[in-house]
């Protein structure tokens, strides 16, 4: 942050600081204290168990179902930029991307968050891969609530808990009673060159709809109690078209480029129409049979990205309707609990999964393919995960109060993964070779503790570690600490030490082609994180206020070697400090919020790219009175960003993100004298055109080309959407 930017963050901590102290302190009376109480979030992400928000050892924003619906929310990313705490994502027209308090790690396909569903990790073995929009395929009239645990979080769960910890909680039978049926549709304008609205005209439109049937049902089974949650459900997007800048650009002969039919020879650009679209069919089934639930979900996420980059798609011909990416999931999860005594709790969960990736490029240019007869090509890669594993836990209450609580777990899987990438003659069909060519069979496993203690009546203490054997990431050690006190009636004070570690992945440590050769001794990534949290509630109403620290060591990043070839390599470090603060509430039929996070971040001692160092979020609804519907006004914001290629691309005038806001207005409410059935309306608008992404071929500058562009182009995104949302609920 500049020197202004930092003045005015002490000063809106010395504010909030004061403000959090003086409602504590004036915080008084038995009425206030019950409504606190009742209003606590209970969360289960931080200590793989039950609390209360407050004594939770990590700062924990929870984000509800009936919020999400309020504010017209469709998915996980939204859900965090409108309703969330120290993340926010960026979203380059393919899978959004992560950033967590002042740190993003660009191309990471979301690999630095853990996301859990129900206590299944979702992020797959072969990349780490995550996804937050559309393509996480999780239907969000099944989610209870969503768990944001900042911060390192390797403790319990090990890998990829670098930012922190996404849980998400799915809803109880009772709490989605019944036979759903959803519908929704969406329509967004043409857009030109920077993101600029061009048409609306109904032939310009992009559009999606989506459509769902859902049931939660309570019954008996074998003599038991039994429940049965699930929904079927498909998303197709399509369009809206962009225009891009013509960009010149010649192949490694020095002959104009060939970007296929529908661009002009050796130039890159135009207008897309067939090149963005997104279909995800999913089913997420959960069934609750005495002390045991199952888990079952199936996915496929295929979407096209219009631009090439330096991130995920390298290559291919403009505006080619068959250049896509896919991603399939076939998960499994049964789980078994139960109390045996009083004061020993057991859990047993064994859980199978298999993922596929696949990416299908068409190049007209030679240039383009791995390996060619002359002629245009067609190059897919493949990569594949297949897991099983079982995890045991075992909780010790000592005291029987809860006072003095012992959990011991391990988990231990086989895990298969695989890649290549094949080349094939388009003309023929003809088979022309394969790269990357690569399988390992693995066996990971990990060992973890926790020790909750409460010493004193206003004092809470949480220690753990964890232990984790990775062929791939070694041996490490993951430790964590922290401290909650009651300081006032409504008031805590945290103290939170943690790290997380991320291993290579298997593209990282093995993946080779002519120009990339394998790491296979690559360390993991590490970070550490201090935090100090201050909260305080009133009634309905909730301020949270935390400063941050965090070291980042054996950053990956790909390198150039001195034979010519590129190599991932340990090669970065990243210091980061700063503040989030939150607030929310209600009165009456009113309700409001408000969230901010600020950075200083530096990698290797200069700017990151990408990421925010200031964004935030604000919100305010009401529920009109009588047949009026429920008014929902929403917005986040992110300030300045400094592209992908900011650093590493040469240009002269550095490419750069300005500050962005999204304004979201959602109507909602039931049919007069048809409760059963619901509806919602909404629309979406983006202040700004672009996001910090470079678009094209021309990813660095190039002095030697006549009259080349002194920054970059960069990506754009949709900056008008409005869709409606209808939902009939039947008895069963």
């Amino acid at each position: 942050m500049s020197t202004h930017a930092t003045r005015r963050a002490i000063a809106f901590a010395a504010l909030v600081a004061a403000f959090v102290t003086a409602r504590g302190a004036n915080a008084d009376g038995e009425e206030e204290d019950l409504n606190a109480t009742l209003n606590e979030n209970v969360v289960s992400g931080a200590s793989k168990s039950a609390e209360t928000a407050s004594d939770a050892p990590a700062t924990t924003v929870t984000l509800t179902a009936g919020d999400m619906k309020r504010y017209g929310i469709r998915s996980l990313d939204e859900a965090i930029d409108f309703l969330g705490m120290g993340l926010v994502t960026q979203n380059p027209l393919h899978s959004v991307e992560v950033a967590g308090r002042g740190v993003l790690l660009t191309s990471d396909f979301g690999n630095h968050v853990l996301l859990v569903v129900d206590g299944h990790v979702m992020n797959e073995g072969w990349d780490g891969t995550a996804y937050y929009e559309q393509g996480a395929a999780i239907p969000l009239e099944l989610i209870d609530h969503i768990e944001l645990v900042l911060g390192a979080g390797s403790v319990l769960y090990g890998g990829s808990a670098m930012l922190g910890v996404i849980n998400v909680v799915t809803k109880k039978a009772a709490n989605y009673k019944g036979l759903h049926l959803i519908g929704e549709g969406s329509a967004s304008p043409a857009h030109g060159i920077g993101g600029r609205v061009r048409s609306f005209a109904p032939r310009d439109l992009g559009s999606s709809y989506r459509i769902a049937t859902g049931i939660g049902h309570e019954f008996k089974l074998f003599g038991k109690p039994a429940e049965l949650t699930g929904q079927v459900e498909l998303y197709h997007q399509s369009g809206p078209s962009f225009e891009w800048a013509l960009q010149p650009s010649l192949n490694s002969s020095g002959a104009p480029y060939d970007w296929g039919p529908r661009a002009k020879p050796g130039v890159w650009g135009g207008r897309t129409t067939e090149s963005y679209w997104t279909t995800v069919p999913a089913a997420h089934f959960k069934l609750v049979v005495g002390d045991f639930t199952t888990m079952f979900r199936a996915a496929t996420y295929r979407r096209a990205t219009p631009y090439v980059n330096g991130f995920n798609q390298f290559t291919g011909d403009f505006d080619h309707a068959n250049n896509y990416e896919l991603d399939r999931w076939l998960q499994l999860d049964v789980q078994w609990r139960k109390h045996v005594t009083e004061r020993l709790g057991l859990m047993a969960r064994y859980y199978a999964d298999t993922y596929d990736y696949q990416q299908p490029l068409h190049s007209s240019d030679p240039d383009g393919c791995v390996f060619s007869l002359g002629g245009p090509c067609r190059v897919k890669t493949i990569g594949a995960s297949r897991w099983t594993g079982l995890e045991l836990q075992a909780t010790q209450d000592w005291l029987g109060d809860d006072r003095l609580t012992t959990m011991l777990g391990l988990d231990a899987r086989i895990r298969y993964v695989g890649a290549k990438t094949d080349s094939q003659d388009a003309a023929t069909g003809q088979q022309l070779g394969s790269v990357g060519n690569k399988e390992l069979t693995e066996i990971p496993w990990a060992a973890y503790l926790q020790q909750r203690w409460t010493p004193l009546k206003r004092l809470f203490l949480n220690g753990g570690v964890r232990f984790d054997r990775d062929p791939r990431g070694g041996q490490r050690f993951s430790p964590r600490a922290a401290a909650v006190i009651d300081t006032w009636r409504g008031g805590t004070f945290k103290a939170i030490y943690s790290t997380a570690f991320r291993a290579p992945t298997f593209y990282e440590a093995f993946y080779a082609t002519q120009i990339q050769t394998p790491s296979p001794d690559i360390r993991s990534e590490t970070v550490r994180s201090a935090e100090a949290v201050v909260e305080t509630k009133w009634g309905a109403n909730r301020v949270l206020f935390g400063l941050f620290r965090t070291w980042w060591n054996d950053m990956i990043a790909l390198r150039l070697l001195d034979d010519g070839l590129y190599q991932y390599q340990n090669v970065s470090t990243i210091d980061n400090w700063g503040y989030n603060g939150q607030f929310e509430g209600q009165t009456g039929e009113l309700r409001y919020g408000f969230s901010l996070t600020a950075a200083y971040t530096r990698r290797d001692g200069g700017p990151m790219t990408v990421t925010p160092s200031v964004f935030g979020n604000a919100r305010v609804s009401y529920d009109l009175p009588g047949a009026l519907p429920v008014v929902a006004l929403a917005t986040s914001f992110v300030g300045r960003r400094l592209a992908d290629r900011a650093n590493d691309g040469g240009f002269p005038e550095t490419p750069t993100a300005p500050q962005q806001m999204h304004l979201r207005l959602t109507l909602s409410d039931k049919f007069p004298g048809h409760e059963a059935l619901s509806w919602r309306i909404s629309a979406n608008y983006a202040t700004v055109g672009v996001v910090p992404y470079v678009a094209g071929p021309t990813q660095a500058y190039d002095p030697t080309v006549p009259d080349a562009p002194r920054t970059a182009a960069l990506a754009p995104v949709n900056r008008f959407t409005a869709f409606a949302t209808l939902q009939y609920d039947f008895a069963l």
